[in-house]
C-alpha cells in the first residue's frame, strides 16, 4: 500500500489554527440581599452542553462587587446540587485534577490574579444544563453607600497575563440577565435617581450598575434569619480576624489564615472551594475542556468610542540635496558683481572616515563573530526524551495536553516543550493538524513518554480522540525526525 501524496505547500496555504468556540451562557440571575451593615449577593449563571461529549467548563470572571468575600460555590446539574467546601489551595487543586482525569464530577473555584476568579466544572454530559452559583458578601457602612455591581465583565477592569486555560474569554453576545433586590425596612436602593423594585426580578443589559444604598444612620444589623445569612455573617467575621493577622507583626501566620478560611468556607489566596464526586461514578473518560465566554459588559445603549485621529504624515527629508542658486532680480544693462553666469553651488563634504584601527576592529568583530545556530529536530528530540519521565502524566501531563499550556509541566519539561514549539517544522505540522503549536509540542513530549513507558498509550486522546494509538501521518513523521518513534 503506497502512502498518499501530500502537497508540500499545503501547510502554508491552510488558515491558522483557530481556538475551539467557547460555550455561551444562556441566563444570568443576580439576587441581592441588603440588610443594615452588609449586602449578600448570589450570582447564578446557566450554561448548556450542546456538544456530543462530556465537557469541563471553565469560566473566568471578575468580582461582582468590589471587596466582596466569597463564602459559597455550588453547581446544579440534572436537578442535583453540589456545594464546594474550602480546602488548602494546592491540595484542592490536586484533588480536582485527579477527579477530572478519572472522569468524575467535580467543581473548583480558585482565586486568580487581581481578584479574578476561575470556576471549573468537570463532567457535564451532552445535553445537560449546568447552573453555577457563587455566594458573596460585603460590608455596608451606615448612611449612604455606593456599590458597583458587575453582572458580567467590566471593560475598565483589566487583568494581567494568566495561563491559557485561565485567560478570560469575552463575547459581544449578551445572555438574558435579571436582578432581584431584597431589603429590610428603611433601606432604599437607586440607580441614577431611579428606585429599584423590591422583591421582583427585572431585566438588565449587562453593563456595570452603580447602586446607591441609603439606610438610616442609626440602623442596626438584624439577626441572621437564614442559613445563608449566618454563613455570610461568619464570613465577614473571619475576614476581619484575617485582616488583624495581616496587620500584625511579621512574619504572617499563614496556617492561622488558612484555618480561619477553611472554618468559614472562604475563598482566599490560601484556599479554594472544591467538590469531588463519589469515586463510584468515575468512568475513566477525560472530559474536553471548553472555555465559557462572558459578556463584555458593554450596554447596547452606549455609543461606541470615537475613532482616534490619524497621526500626521511625516515628510521624509533626503540626506543631501543640491542647493539651488540664488534668484537675482536685475534690470537690463545693470552691473552684477562677480563672474557673470558662473554661479557654482556648494556641495556638502562627506564625513571623514574612521581611523584604520577602528575599521579593522569592526571588521574583525563582525567577520569572526560566532553565528548562532538553531537546534535541529534531533537535538530538540533529545531534550524532550530526557524530560519526559519527569512529568506526572496522570495529572500534570494530562492537564497540559488538554489545555495546551506548558505551565502545568515541570520547569525543565516546559523549557524543552517551548524550544520545540519554536521550530519551523513543528509550526508547519501544527498548522496542518489545526492544533496550537505548544499543544502539539506537549504531544511530542507525550510520545517520548509513551516510548519510555512513562505514560499510557491512550494519553494522546486529548489531541487525537478518533484513534490515539495511531496518530495522523504528519505527527508520526515529526516523531521520526526527532527520533522519538
Amino acid at each position: 500500500m503506497t502512502e498518499p501524496l501530500i502537497d508540500p505547500l499545503q501547510p502554508f496555504l491552510r488558515p491558522a489554527p483557530a481556538a475551539p468556540a467557547p460555550l455561551l451562557l444562556t441566563r444570568t440571575d443576580l439576587e441581592l440581599y441588603v440588610t443594615p451593615g452588609s449586602a449578600r449577593l448570589r450570582a447564578t449563571r446557566v450554561l448548556v452542553n450542546r456538544e456530543t461529549e462530556r465537557l469541563e467548563a471553565v469560566l473566568t470572571l471578575p468580582p461582582a462587587l468590589d471587596g466582596e468575600v466569597v463564602f459559597g460555590a455550588a453547581v446544579t446539574i440534572g436537578g442535583e446540587r453540589w456545594s464546594g467546601r474550602a480546602r488548602a489551595h494546592r491540595s484542592g487543586e490536586t484533588a480536582y485534577d485527579g477527579a477530572t482525569v478519572e472522569g468524575q464530577r467535580a467543581l473548583l473555584l480558585e482565586e486568580a490574579k487581581q481578584g479574578w476568579r476561575v470556576f471549573s466544572v468537570a463532567g457535564i454530559a451532552p445535553g445537560e444544563e449546568g447552573a453555577i452559583e457563587i455566594d458573596s458578601v460585603v460590608d455596608l457602612a451606615a448612611g449612604t453607600t455606593h456599590l458597583l455591581l458587575r453582572p458580567a465583565a467590566d471593560a475598565d477592569r483589566l487583568t494581567s497575563r494568566l495561563p491559557d486555560h485561565q485567560t478570560p474569554r469575552l463575547t459581544g453576545t449578551a445572555d438574558a440577565m435579571t436582578l432581584t433586590v431584597w431589603t429590610d425596612d428603611g433601606i432604599e436602593i437607586s440607580v441614577d435617581a431611579t428606585f429599584l423594585p423590591i422583591g421582583r426580578a427585572f431585566p438588565i443589559d449587562g453593563a456595570p450598575l452603580a447602586l446607591r444604598v441609603t439606610s438610616a444612620p442609626d440602623a442596626t444589623s438584624a439577626r441572621p434569619r437564614s442559613a445563608e445569612d449566618r454563613a455570610a455573617a461568619a464570613a465577614l467575621d473571619a475576614r476581619r480576624r484575617i485582616a488583624e493577622i495581616l496587620a500584625g507583626p511579621k512574619p504572617i501566620d499563614r496556617a492561622a489564615i488558612r484555618a480561619l478560611s477553611v472554618e468559614a468556607n472562604l475563598l482566599t489566596a490560601e484556599t479554594s472551594l472544591v467538590f469531588i464526586g463519589p469515586a463510584g461514578e468515575a468512568n475513566g473518560v477525560l472530559p474536553v475542556m471548553r472555555k465559557v465566554a462572558l459578556f463584555d459588559g458593554r450596554s447596547a445603549l452606549t455609543e461606541p468610542p470615537p475613532l482616534p485621529a490619524s497621526p500626521p504624515v511625516l515628510q521624509t527629508v533626503p540626506e543631501w540635496q543640491e542647493t539651488p542658486g540664488p534668484e537675482i532680480l536685475e534690470e537690463p544693462g545693470s552691473i552684477r558683481p562677480g563672474r557673470a553666469g558662473r554661479y557654482r553651488s556648494r556641495f556638502g563634504r562627506p564625513a571623514a572616515k574612521a581611523p584604520w584601527m577602528a575599521r579593522l576592529a569592526n571588521w574583525l568583530r563582525h567577520s569572526l563573530r560566532r553565528k548562532s545556530r538553531n537546534p535541529s529536530l534531533a537535538e530538540l528530540g533529545q531534550g524532550l526524551w530526557a524530560t519526559a519521565p519527569l512529568v506526572v502524566w496522570s495529572r500534570d501531563g494530562a492537564l497540559a495536553l488538554r489545555s495546551g499550556d506548558a505551565a502545568h509541566l515541570p520547569e525543565d519539561a516546559a523549557l524543552a516543550v517551548r524550544a520545540a514549539a519554536r521550530h519551523s517544522d513543528v509550526i508547519a505540522t501544527a498548522t496542518a493538524l489545526r492544533l496550537p503549536t505548544e499543544q502539539l509540542a506537549v504531544g511530542l513530549l507525550a510520545g517520548a513518554a509513551i516510548r519510555q513507558s512513562a505514560a499510557p498509550d491512550t494519553i494522546l486522546s486529548a489531541l487525537f480522540p478518533d484513534n490515539p494509538l495511531s496518530p495522523p501521518l504528519p505527527f508520526q513523521r515529526l516523531l521520526a525526525a526527532m527520533i522519538l518513534d
